[in-house]
């Protein structure tokens, strides 16, 4: 029983397989006649006249044909031929079509698809005009056109290729190749009835990857030739020609967008003497404005910088202690460090930017004293919350940056347009768009590479520039060497990788990588400062430079200890507190020198030995040894009391110095079918 079903089972698939084959073998061509009229303008008029036999499994429904459009133009470039179907007749009645366009073909769907094809014979015509597919050359113009397609689904019984010339025009040659493609078989005999008429009819059947070519050499001046830069660079380089417009128009758009609302003043501002901070610019807020944004979560610094605020306003003391940690082995460090805030007994009643309130808020409702240490892991966390919350409000509601939307908006539309128009005028596909981030992707490592040289070798340039003013005789030309070497590093990395892009990837996933890279460009470019940010900018410049620039003590007597502390937290903020009390400790201890000296000469009694120059804030608690080890409780802060929550100081070294303060190739072909 067991060895019948098998059998039978064989059975069936046998002659259901023959079946197949024998409706398979009823699809068949029998003829394939192709009619070229050849314009004076050079355009292509086909006409492709198909004689079939329909057996229900090829021609289903009708026939397609796949029209080649990609071309090899004689200087080297790739170019999109010009198509326009004119007519689809069935049985020589009109009958509907569809065209679409991919990867460099032009697809025409013959045929009703919601009815099947009678079966039996069917003759299917269509017409279509080409451009473009006339190759000229320096004695004679050219017509190598792939008449009968390569790809049939089936074997042709009958071929011929008729050609018509101009009126009143001749051919200096004609010849054509039958076989495979590439192959240059003579199967074929040819005939000129007309002076303007030649016909090409093969001698067998051309079977499914067989095809015919024809050539005709015809005299210089029958077809109107284009000029000399609308072959080169209309035609053949049409994609090169709108991505250079491309590039250069988006590329202009965004540099001037930038110039005009995107640029931010020069931060080589000019040394005050005397400097005068705005009422709006807090401590806090002065490290963001200098950074060009705000992040979401507050540094250490900001925070530091606004509790030290509101110890020189009066509002708070400070105290810094250290003890012996019982955590040595777990934690890792020796002491445990904590940071006791006090509310001042009689504040001033002043209003303050909204941070500062933030934190004096919480310590009044902690009971008007508040320690910053591990065991307030948890509440330290909650006070870093909201004072990040604060200080982004404050931020926000002084509108000191703004985004320049429209301007985006308008790159990416030019962007888009640009690269939609290369795609379609363009050889590539328009699914070659998609590599674009993938480009990105691989360029990525090489600029990381490439800016990590760059910074190593340059840098100590800008290192050295601080010093030119000392010696400008030896770095006249040191500007131009400078440039010259950037543009010979730019050169010698950039233009072999997109060199070696173009000639791997389709230019168009180039131009889609552009597009991205213009998008972010122009969303980082157009964030400046308004009106009103600018000025506080410059404020804020002017500010740093004043607390970073380098004085003898002599031209900086005028440094008092009222002028330090008020912009001690501005120093703090920006981590420039090392520069900003050694240049304190400096002047005091030339005050010190100085009276010590008119002391002696003056013979002074015991009862006035009390030196006027030796500083003691009176905002924070404690001995000098404990002042000297503040700035480096920020560390303790951000990570022993608070677990990591805030970004710690680069400063860890700095601290109160000691009783001062803080330190710190042819047209046609292709193929066709049915099965659709």
């Amino acid at each position: 029983m067991k060895c019948f079903l098998q059998g039978s089972i064989i059975l069936l698939l046998f002659f259901t397989s023959l079946f197949c084959m024998q409706v398979k073998a009823l699809d068949s061509t029998q003829g394939l006649y192709v009619t070229i009229d050849v314009k004076p303008n050079g355009d292509l008029v086909i006409t492709e006249q198909f004689d079939l036999i329909a057996g229900g499994y090829i021609f289903e429904h009708g026939i397609y044909r796949a029209v080649p459009l990609v071309l090899e133009g004689q200087y080297g470039g790739q170019y999109l031929a010009g198509f326009k179907m004119l007519s689809a007749h069935l049985n020589d009645k009109p009958t509907p079509y569809l065209v679409t366009f991919s990867e460099g073909q032009a697809i025409i769907k013959v045929g009703d698809p919601t009815k099947k094809l009678a079966l039996g014979q069917a003759k299917f015509v269509i017409s279509y005009q080409l451009s473009d597919k006339i190759r000229f050359f320096q004695n004679h113009d050219e017509l190598l056109f792939h008449a009968i397609p390569y790809q049939w689904a089936t074997s042709i019984e009958q071929s011929k290729v008729v050609v018509n010339l101009p009126e009143k025009s001749r051919a200096l040659q004609w010849l054509a190749y039958t076989g495979s493609y590439r192959e240059k078989g003579s199967d074929y005999f040819a005939q000129n009835p007309k002076q303007n008429e030649f016909r090409f009819t093969a001698k067998t059947v051309l079977g499914q990857s067989q095809g015919m070519t024809i050539v005709i050499a015809l005299p210089k001046g029958v077809i109107e030739q284009p000029s000399l830069f609308y072959l080169i660079f209309l035609l053949e380089f049409i994609e090169w020609v709108i991505a250079i417009i491309f590039l250069g128009a988006v590329g202009s758009f965004i540099y001037w967008s930038w110039r005009k609302f995107g640029q931010y003043p020069d931060e080589n501002v000019e040394l005050l003497e005397v400097v005068k901070i705005p009422n709006e610019l807090s401590p806090a807020l002065i490290r963001g404005i200098t950074k060009h944004g705000f992040s979401m979560k507050c540094s250490i610094e900001e925070f530091t910088s606004t509790c030290v605020s509101l110890g020189v306003k009066g509002y708070l003391d400070l105290k810094y202690t250290q003890e012996l940690s019982t955590e040595t082995v777990v934690v890792g460090r020796y002491y445990s460090h904590s940071l006791l805030l006090t509310v001042k007994p009689n504040f001033p009643n002043k209003a303050l930017p909204k941070n500062e309130q933030c934190v004096l808020d919480w310590v009044i409702n902690e009971g008007g004293c508040y320690v910053i240490s591990s065991d307030n892991r948890e509440p330290n966390r909650q006070l870093f919350k909201l004072f990040s919350t604060a200080l982004r409000a404050e931020a926000k509601d002084a509108k000191i940056f703004t985004w320049n939307f429209k301007y985006t908006l308008i790159t990416v539309g030019l962007s888009s347009m640009f690269v939609g128009v290369q795609s379609v005028l363009g050889v590539s596909d328009w699914i070659d768009i998609l590599w674009g981030p993938l480009v990105i992707v691989m360029t990525f490592p090489i600029f990381i590479l490439w800016f990590a040289i760059y910074e190593s070798i340059f840098d100590k340039d800008k290192d050295k520039d601080k010093d030119k003013d000392k010696d400008k005789d030896k770095d006249k030309d040191k500007p131009a060497s400078q440039i010259k070497n950037k543009a010979l590093m730019i050169g010698a990395v950039w233009i072999p990788w997109v060199g070696l892009l173009c000639y791997f990837l389709p230019l168009l996933s180039l131009s889609s990588a552009f597009l991205i890279l213009f998008c972010l460009s122009a969303a980082h470019l157009n964030y400046a400062p308004t009106h009103y940010g600018r000025q506080l900018l410059i404020s804020a410049l002017q500010i740093k430079k004043y607390i970073e620039a380098e004085k003898e003590p002599e031209d900086d007597f005028l440094l008092d200890a009222s002028e330090y502390e008020t912009l001690l937290p501005y120093a703090i903020s920006l981590e420039l507190q090392k520069v900003w009390c050694s240049r304190f400790d400096n002047v005091q201890k030339m005050k010190r020198k100085q009276f010590r000296k008119l002391k002696a000469r003056k013979k002074r009694s015991s009862s006035d030995n009390l030196n006027p120059f030796r500083y003691k804030p009176i905002w924070f608690l404690g001995s000098f040894s404990a002042q000297s080890e503040f700035v480096n409780s920020l560390e303790s802060i951000s990570y022993s009391a608070t677990g990591n929550l805030g970004a710690s100081s680069s400063t860890t070294s700095s601290g109160f110095s000691s009783g001062s303060g803080f330190s710190g190739g042819g047209g046609g072909g292709g193929g066709g079918g049915g099965g659709w």
